[in-house]
């Protein structure tokens, strides 16, 4: 009784039914539901840089991986196996909203985007009865929004750990890896490519899957001549920055 302010970390229920029915319950209260990654110092450092240059995107392209193969051979049933690649979807697709809102204008509370390609293999389709589990192992999915721009999401749940995204038109690159030191001395970094050949050798680099560690990452920065974008305005901690952001609302546009 007299909540004002309802934060809800992803994902907000598990039907659409079941939020529609918080949100009757609490029909002056501000809802904010967020995903970590929109507040992270990297997404926030290249949506500034992008209104800052008036970036236009053409295409998105995402990776996420997670090796557990050695689970799986374990036969450990856990959270991991369950729903490996799939599940990583609610952050690649929140990234594409929030960026694509801040350049375009259009976002997923206004486009639908159509789903162009999707595949996916289970571990049993890839690998046979080696390992008999029917969870995601491998996903490739390409969506279009209404204004031609293309997102192209790719997941393997036997590859190294990483995840990174790129946003690209044919002119300019923005790279961001969101990743935290402790994952393969993986450091956060966001980078700015320009030039249309530089452009082509970061998506290839990207898509090619081997772009792995901190030493991969400053080789390609170093043939691409990209520039690191300065993540320290930005808080580090992407929970605290949108709770805080919940906080100081006025309204719900706010």
């Amino acid at each position: 009784a007299g909540i004002r302010k309802i934060f809800v970390e992803k994902p907000s229920t598990d039907s659409p039914a079941k939020t529609r029915k918080i949100l009757k319950r609490y029909p002056d209260a501000l809802v904010q539901v967020d995903y970590v990654e929109r507040g992270h110092p990297v997404v926030l450092a290249i949506k500034d840089e992008m209104l800052k240059t008036g970036f236009k995107p053409k295409k998105f392209f995402h990776w996420r991986a997670h090796d557990v193969r050695a689970m799986v051979g374990k036969r450990v049933i856990h959270e991991d196996l369950k729903r490996m690649t799939i599940r990583d979807l609610v952050h690649d697709i929140s990234e594409m909203d929030f960026l694509l809102k801040a350049t375009t204008g259009v976002n997923l509370e206004k486009d639908s985007p159509e789903v162009i390609m999707s595949r996916m293999k289970s571990w049993q389709e890839k690998y046979g009865q080696q390992y008999p589990w029917q969870a995601d192992v491998e996903t490739d999915f390409t969506l279009r929004f209404s204004n031609g721009v293309e997102a192209r999401i790719r997941g393997n749940a036997d590859f190294d750990y990483r995840r990174y995204f790129v946003i690209y038109n044919d002119e300019t690159a923005f790279f961001g890896n969101t990743l935290e030191r402790k994952h393969l001395n993986i450091t956060p970094v966001a980078a700015k490519i320009e030039g249309k050949e530089n452009v082509k050798k970061l998506v290839r680099a990207a898509e090619s899957g081997k772009l792995v560690t901190n030493e991969d990452f400053e080789r390609s920065f170093t043939e691409t001549n990209a520039i690191i974008l300065d993540l320290s305005p930005h808080n580090p901690n992407a929970l605290h920055v949108m709770i805080e952001n919940l906080h100081t609302a006025k309204t719900k546009s706010d």
